[in-house]
């Protein structure tokens, strides 16, 4: 009964403390009148072990360590101020991709590599970092590995199916690289062999390649200019998101993940003059536009910083998107009890009215639950996800919240 009564005083605590929730979503965008150099963000977005924020412009490299934006050009070192990828590696140096070879930079000095250096084509489409020191780079010849001394090139001659021209690389936790292409799907590199994992032959929705992201369960989202496909970690295809589902757009330039295993996909399809990101966090589509504070329309990156901000590159300029849950204001004072928690099927809201109404939100600050003029103390929980939600519920008198853990 002890035990009971502390768990009881802790529920307690938290109702009088907590506040309601609402969904907030705050868009800051970033221009040359904020310090960019230019606002064609060609080469996309890097975030480094602090948090800064690396931006690959038409103009040069730009860095944002939260307050201010610092340019580098070939005045500084760089091989060429029109950046056309820009990432980090393992050990936090920031790698450069241009038409005329690549720039690493850790932080003080500048390295430059062109074709004389090893890389078998001098003009770097992708940038992604692998296993320890090791590099990987796609080029206009194949895929180039640099693990730290020297390259090694990988074409159709060195195992490649084919000269595809490839479009984004990923290498998983295993070592394992998925290698986006412009006309054949997704390739997989074991580190002995070059195979196709997906194409349309077997689920994948297009196979012009935008991005690809990899969930904490292992499953690989393909991002393609048909919509998004899931693939399991035996490489079975699972679904497939398209607009019926809930995008705004079918071409998905690019896909990321965020702490909380929402999925942004990154769309623009010039021929209609449309782009937006949309935002699905296992349950909900939200489709944020131009209109809803997006910098442009032109989606070219989407990369997620270490606070769980979303920094967009644009054609106009940066949006960093924040997602969150805000608070207003409760004061009220309750003796109200909520329990089990950790739940499973339902939840007991003790010491309220009989008569109340409850809305129960996602860690987003989404309404997923809206009941009113329910009678009794119950609350049905069994049709939601695992996951942390709030539940604000009222009665005749009162207004309160609380935090709970459904398993």
């Amino acid at each position: 009964m002890k035990n009971l009564k502390s768990f009881l005083f802790v529920i307690v605590v938290s109702l009088v403390f907590m506040p309601s929730i609402f969904a907030q979503v705050t868009f800051t965008n970033y221009q040359t009148q904020d310090g960019l150099p230019d606002n064609f963000i060609n080469g996309g977005i890097a975030i480094d072990q602090s948090n800064n924020v690396w931006a690959g412009t038409t103009m040069g490299l730009a860095m944002f360590d939260g307050t201010t934006w610092t340019t580098y050009t070939t005045a500084d070192g760089l091989i060429d101020d029109y950046i056309d990828c820009v990432s980090m590696d393992n050990a936090n140096n920031v790698w450069v991709g241009t038409s005329s070879g690549l720039s690493k930079f850790d932080g003080t000095n500048f390295v430059n590599y062109t074709d004389a250096d090893g890389i078998e084509n001098g003009t770097i489409i992708y940038i992604a970092p692998g296993i320890g020191n090791d590099v990987w780079i796609a080029t206009y010849s194949g895929i180039t590995k640099f693990d730290g001394t020297s390259f090694t090139n990988f074409n159709a001659a060195d195992g490649l199916p084919s000269d595809d021209i490839l479009s984004y690389i990923l290498c998983d936790d295993a070592g394992v690289l998925w290698i986006g292409t412009w006309a054949n799907g997704v390739m997989k590199y074991d580190g002995t062999n070059f195979t196709y994992a997906y194409n349309t032959g077997n689920g994948l929705l297009g196979d012009f390649v935008g991005g690809i992201a990899i969930d904490d369960q292992g499953n690989k989202l393909i991002a393609t200019y048909a919509g998004i496909s899931v693939f399991s970690p035996a490489d079975i295809w699972v679904e497939d998101y398209t607009v019926e589902e809930g995008l705004y757009l079918s071409v998905v330039k690019d896909i990321a993940l965020d702490d909380n295993g929402r999925i942004y996909a990154g769309e623009y399809a010039d021929y209609l003059a449309e782009g937006s990101v949309t935002v699905f966090d296992g349950t909900n589509w939200n489709i944020y536009k131009v209109a809803d504070g997006l910098v442009d329309i032109l989606i070219k990156r989407i990369k997620i910083d270490h606070n769980g901000n979303a920094w967009i590159a644009t054609g106009n300029g940066i949006s960093k998107m924040s997602l969150y849950s805000s608070v207003e204001s409760n004061n009220l004072i309750s003796s109200a009890v909520v329990y089990p928690n950790p739940c499973t099927s339902y939840v007991t809201v003790a010491n309220v009215s009989e008569n109340f109404s409850y809305q129960v939100y996602d860690v987003t600050g989404k309404n997923i639950t809206d009941k009113t003029s329910l009678s009794g103390n119950l609350i049905d929980v069994d049709a939601l996800q695992k996951g942390v939600y709030f539940i604000r519920f009222e009665d005749a008198q009162n207004v309160y919240s609380a935090k709970i853990q459904k398993n």
